[in-house]
């Protein structure tokens, strides 16, 4: 199904306003964060607040780090989202660390055998998990790496922003809140600051004009960061979604974490 929009002004009115500057959409907000602050915080590059969802799937142990992130993970995003930005900081891991805290013990590897499709329901109540279906895998993996896009865009808007960039530093909270909060509204109304896999879908909606309306303000965003003079915001989603990963590599000297596009639709919420 397709918003109930007529070819037009219509559309360019729906695809142009710059819905991501209404103050008075709710935003979602973490531990010590309000209207005043606090200014940006960044986070070195290499470390995760939350394992990548490659990590989740690695060739022989991916079964048993996400049936290990199923029953552990929803207490730790929990815990996690408790913290301040500088708490969430804190937690972070980089690939390897993460590898190393979802690795099987000792007993585990002796249980379980090389390969996972051997794995017995005894073999999984031996070491006191559930197997993760895959749906289960499917929605943890995007959960994490569309957390992990939103916090990119986030560390790149702090790094980048001219509103930032420019702040004299008494005022740089200031700015950044204005920042911050017209970058989470771009998520989409009524989100929570961590994904959830049944949340509507915007920036990945089956329906062009929604998924458009959205990847548009994004891109209106990034026309008042310090760009190259060869990016010019607007277009398509994918040639928004290649100047990202440009920055990030430029900032980060890595590529922008990706999701899968075409989840659910939100056209019903619209």
């Amino acid at each position: 199904m397709a918003l109930p929009i007529r070819a037009g002004t219509e559309v360019m009115w729906y695809l142009t306003i710059p819905f991501e500057e209404d103050v008075h959409t709710l935003i979602p907000h973490i531990e010590g964060e309000s209207s005043r602050g606090p200014g940006p915080t960044l986070c070195a590059s290499t470390m995760y607040p939350v394992p990548p969802g490659d990590v989740l799937l690695h060739a022989q142990w991916g079964p048993f780090r996400s049936a290990l992130w199923k029953r552990y993970g929803p207490t730790y995003i929990s815990a996690l989202m408790h913290r301040d930005v500088e708490g969430i900081h804190n937690e972070a891991r980089s690939r390897a660390e993460w590898a190393s805290a979802l690795r099987p013990g000792s007993q585990a590897c002796r249980t379980l055998t090389a390969e996972p499709d051997d794995w017995t329901k005894d073999s999984w109540l031996e070491v006191g998990l559930l197997p993760a279906s895959a749906q289960d895998q499917a929605d943890m993996v995007w959960e994490n790496d569309m957390f992990l896009f939103r916090y990119d865009i986030e560390q790149l808007a702090a790094c980048l922003h001219s509103a930032i960039c420019n702040a004299p530093r008494r005022q740089t909270a200031a700015a950044w809140v204005r920042v911050r909060d017209s970058v989470r509204c771009i998520w989409g109304p009524g989100l929570t600051y961590f994904p959830d896999a049944q949340e509507p879908a915007f920036l990945d909606s089956e329906d062009d004009l929604i998924r458009l309306r959205h990847w548009r303000a994004l891109a209106r965003i990034m026309d008042r960061w310090d760009l190259p003079a060869h990016l010019a915001m607007g277009g398509t989603v994918r040639g928004i979604e290649e100047d990202l990963q440009e920055m990030a590599m430029r900032e980060f000297g890595r590529k922008m974490h990706t999701f899968l596009h075409h989840r659910i639709s939100a056209h019903t919420m619209m």
